[in-house]
């Protein structure tokens, strides 16, 4: 919410093992979270290249 005040944001969300978010049992698997890094690297090369 800070951040939205100086710039456009986003999020990307990465489903948690049995839906456990936040908690001492929240776990996400390895791949689960490169799929959002690629999804976030993608989106920069995209706006990086946008005329």
């Amino acid at each position: 919410m800070v951040m939205g005040r100086i710039t456009r944001t986003g999020m990307l969300f990465v489903p948690c093992v049995g839906g456990a978010s936040h908690s001492p049992r929240e776990f996400v698997h390895d791949a689960d979270c490169i799929n959002a890094a690629n999804v976030l690297l993608n989106t920069v090369n995209r706006i990086a290249t946008a005329g």
